[in-house]
């Protein structure tokens, strides 16, 4: 009857109060049950879990109150769920244990999508409370942010109870969420940190040590960035961490873990993305340089050998003219490093390397000034990135220029003369052509494509003059 109660209540816009005295009341009802406990809690946790999220998705700034009550109703679960744990032995304690985590994360996740305008100051409590399950749970910070969650979801499902573990781990869908929220809370609080008895300095450090667990603890922050379920400021404070992940980190060769990056790869491109979207879409500056500034170094921590490949994907899959420029000045950055490297050694394999790094950036080059659909690029919407192809292209030219090589192939007469007739002159026409009509025209548009059309037309001049200066002196 009481959990037919919360059902109905869970699907109403009633106060959030009236949900308070519910889970109050179960609370001291699972502490009553005699027999059946994994499955007595596996049937209510559902319900509880769905009312808490439509009151936490509803709420506002008057609801604060309510929700406090609301928060210390769900913490009163989670103790009683914790007293239960301590009369049981074996397989059924460890498995509401790892059911007890679950919640936790769960809650913290919810608790931290809260539309209420001070979420910090508010929810800082009420996330303690919650954080102090996690080591009877045998969760820690760490764990949390390298693959324990898989490990309690697994143990989630071993029991022998009659209940469809598909649909009851669905009430747990914001848990991977809430894993690396309770770490971005211990950051926010030091009442946070404290409760969860840990030390995040410490954590971050044995983090830092081993590039494995950063690739992974980098791509368990996906969640957050990429989710527009949570406010700027969790996302903020998020960024604060994966910085302090990456800060002074001198990137690696990374020799023989190019197998573990690979199983990583797909988790950490997501966050790469999601950090864009930040750096695109976040409404004050200081959160877009957090995110720029995360994204450069992300990138600098992949390992060479799949950092191009990364880089060109991001490009690739990017519908944003500015961060595709972005991006391609980053693809500069890379050459340049890879070139001072190889001016410093002897190593002729360091060489043959940095030979593909540049040919690599050529491609893009390309990939840009001569799209794949055909025809040159599209004018002057997407000036920033033909202007940063350009520069690169500039760029690479004088590099084998200055240093009388030709590692990347550049200066061979058949890859001049095609980026000559393929790439130059018929961004050039375009260009030509579009100031023509400009001219023809007399408002702020015109002078406006004007401006942005300066600059590329500036770069690709210079760009014909190194091309046709090497063709007569090859």
């Amino acid at each position: 009857m009481l959990r037919k109660a919360l059902t109905s209540h869970a699907d109403a816009s009633e106060a959030i109060g009236c949900y308070s005295h519910f889970v109050f009341g179960l609370s001291k009802v699972l502490l009553r049950c005699q027999r059946r406990h994994v499955e007595q809690v596996k049937v209510v946790l559902p319900v509880i879990l769905k009312v808490l999220n439509v009151a936490f998705s509803e709420s506002d700034e008057e609801d604060t109150d309510s929700l406090n009550d609301l928060s210390s109703a769900a913490i009163s679960i989670g103790s009683s769920i914790q007293e239960i744990c301590q009369k049981l032995e074996g397989q059924r304690k460890e498995v509401l244990c790892a059911i007890l985590g679950l919640y936790v994360l769960q809650n913290i996740a919810l608790i931290s999508r809260s539309r209420q305008r001070h979420i910090v100051e508010s929810s800082s409590l009420i996330v303690a409370k919650f954080s102090q399950f996690l080591p009877f749970c045998g969760l820690s910070y760490f764990g949390l942010l390298s693959g324990d969650l898989d490990k309690i979801n697994d143990i989630c499902k071993e029991s022998d109870v009659d209940i469809d573990e598909d649909d009851f781990m669905v009430c747990f869908s914001s848990a991977a969420d809430g894993a690396s929220l309770a770490v971005i809370w211990g950051h926010i609080s030091a009442e946070v940190e404290e409760a969860a008895v840990e030390q995040l300095d410490i954590v971050i450090s044995k983090i830092r040590q081993d590039c494995f667990r950063r690739w992974q603890a980098i791509g368990m922050f996906k969640h957050i960035l990429i989710s527009i379920d949570y406010p700027w400021i969790i996302k903020s404070h998020c960024m604060d961490v994966l910085l302090s992940m990456i800060d002074g980190i001198i990137p690696e060769e990374h020799i023989g873990s190019d197998d573990d990056f690979s199983a990583i790869l797909p988790n950490l491109f997501t966050t790469l993305m999601a950090i864009e979207r930040i750096m695109m879409g976040a409404p004050d500056l200081p959160l877009r340089r957090k995110a720029f500034s995360a994204l450069r170094k992300v990138v600098s921590d992949i390992p060479c050998s799949q950092r191009f490949d990364t880089l060109k994907a991001l490009i690739t899959n990017s519908d944003s003219p500015s961060m595709v420029a972005i991006l391609i000045d980053i693809v500069k950055e890379g050459v340049l490093v890879d070139n001072h490297q190889n001016n410093l050694t002897k190593d002729q394999n360091r060489k043959e390397f940095s030979k593909l790094w540049g040919s690599n950036a050529l491609g893009i080059v390309e990939m840009i000034l001569r799209p794949p659909k055909g025809g040159p690029p599209s004018l002057p919407e997407h000036s920033e990135p033909v202007l940063s192809a350009l520069n690169l292209y500039r760029f690479i030219l004088i590099i084998e220029l200055t240093g009388k090589t030709n590692y990347t192939n550049v200066l061979s007469e058949d890859s001049l003369r095609k980026a000559y007739s393929e790439w130059l002159m018929p961004l050039t026409t375009l260009i030509s052509r579009i100031l023509a009509e400009n001219d023809q025209d007399d408002h702020e548009l015109a002078e406006s494509i004007t401006c942005a059309l300066a600059p590329v037309q500036l770069v690709l001049y210079r760009c014909i003059e190194l091309v046709e200066e090497s063709l007569k002196h090859p």
